[in-house]
């Protein structure tokens, strides 16, 4: 799965830096600097996007599991700790 994840995020740096190459070609008044500022905040806040889903999934999904295992009790048996009188 997380490299299915790396291969997603590799091929959009790709299709972003080939469409960021189209723009290059057609506009050549724009300074490289400035161009390559420009596709660099797109990737990240791609890549930030794109961090912040997968985090709110796998936070959802724990959540889901702990549910489901009772986890989220008290803990039982040698974990517990002193008990409370």
């Amino acid at each position: 799965m997380k490299k299915l994840f790396w291969v997603a995020v590799g091929i959009g740096i790709g299709v972003l830096a080939s469409r960021q190459l189209a723009r290059v070609k057609t506009t050549s008044a724009t300074a490289p600097l400035a161009i390559a500022d420009s596709a660099l905040d797109r990737v990240t806040s791609l890549v930030r996007g794109a961090a912040s889903s997968f985090k709110e999934g796998s936070a959802t999904r724990e959540a889901e599991l702990r549910a489901a295992l009772g986890i989220d009790e008290a803990p039982r048996g040698r974990h517990a700790g002193p008990a409370a009188d």
